[in-house]
């Protein structure tokens, strides 16, 4: 587990304890690590109670990517949504905000906590806090660390949705 891991799981556990309602996405085109990513976080936080909403971004999910909870996924983007109505937006996979949507304008309300869990060397730590490390071959691993380091209990759609976010 990386030293960067290790300092972030604290800070992103703070704010989630906050969060009253946690907003997720999954990047233009999405892939496997995008959608695993965004699903396994959703099932961790409604482990610990949260409110918690996933929008397919941009493009629709594939329809081969029958992963648990895929059919709870929002079909809107950041646009066409309300961001007011939340208080911490986790951004996964997403190495900048351009990378959470390619036709929406990414402004983020002053009322909200921006947390980037990433694995992309080219990140641009737009987040609040930024728990990014380009040593990992996925977002999905990272967040599997993280979720341990945050003594998550993985339950086997967690563990599934990570599982094909590596894959």
């Amino acid at each position: 587990m990386s030293e960067i891991v290790k300092n972030s799981a604290p800070l992103i556990l703070a704010e989630i304890n906050k969060a009253k309602k946690i907003l997720l996405h999954c990047h233009p085109s999405p892939d496997p690590d995008s959608v695993g990513s965004a699903l396994a976080m959703k099932f961790a936080l409604e482990g610990m109670d949260k409110n918690v909403t996933v929008i397919q971004g941009d493009n629709e999910i594939p329809k081969a990517f029958d992963f648990p909870g895929v059919q709870t996924i929002i079909k809107k983007s950041y646009g066409e949504i309300d961001v007011t109505q939340f208080d911490l937006f986790i951004a996964v996979d997403s190495s900048s905000k351009g990378m959470i949507s390619f036709k929406d304008e990414i402004v983020f309300p002053d009322s909200m906590r921006i947390v980037v869990i990433d694995h992309h060397i080219s990140n641009l730590n737009y987040g609040h806090i930024n728990c990014v490390d380009s040593l990992y071959p996925s977002t999905a691993q990272l967040i599997f660390d993280l979720l341990r380091e945050m003594n998550v209990r993985l339950t086997h759609d967690i563990a599934l949705n990570l599982f094909m976010g590596m894959y």
